[in-house]
């Protein structure tokens, strides 16, 4: 992306300058074991891995979302440009998830202390607070509190995650007592 030809070509496809501050961030997350803990680390990497199903990882979509990602209220929404790149259905909702998600992470970080607003949130994001959380992390690398808040979401996430994915009639009493 340092040649100024495919940052010329993405511009194109966007509508819009690539946000390439972003992505550079975003990989500083995922690469540097000094910003998220090594165990953290692991269980994004596992979860972003490829999936069977699809072609195109959900790394790559993250990677693809930071390039677009600006705040609420610009033009072009992360859905249109995954139209626009012919992007597969599922990752279309999922960037739509995205979309619709990042305003209430937006409140959490507000009124960190505000536990009620946390659990609703675990339960609405579920797979996609991974992306949502990373992608606000990316945006706020900076921020130490917004940064420390997102590290304790996402830890709460994989502890909690076999609960949080599935319906409760699919949780049997054992595991509710390991958690």
């Amino acid at each position: 992306l340092v040649n100024s030809s495919a940052g010329v070509l993405l511009e194109k496809i966007f509508g819009q300058t690539p946000n390439l501050e972003n992505l550079k961030r975003l990989e500083i997350l995922l690469s540097d074991e000094k910003v998220l803990p090594k165990d953290l680390k692991e269980k994004i990497d596992l979860h972003l891995e490829k999936d069977e199903k699809a072609m195109t990882s959900r790394r790559d979509l993250l990677k693809i979302m930071a390039l677009i990602f600006f705040p609420p209220g610009e033009e072009l929404t992360l859905s249109s440009a995954g139209k626009r790149l012919k992007l597969s259905r599922s990752h279309i909702k999922i960037m739509r998830r995205v979309e619709q998600l990042y305003p209430k992470l937006k409140k959490i970080v507000a009124s960190p202390k505000n536990t009620q607003l946390n659990a609703e949130f675990l339960i609405e994001a579920k797979k996609e607070l991974v992306e949502i959380s990373l992608l606000l992390l990316a945006a706020n690398l900076n921020k130490l509190a917004s940064s420390r808040l997102m590290i304790q979401l996402l830890k709460e996430h994989f502890k909690k995650s076999s609960l949080i994915l599935h319906p409760p009639k699919l949780v049997r009493g054992e595991e509710l007592i390991k958690l």
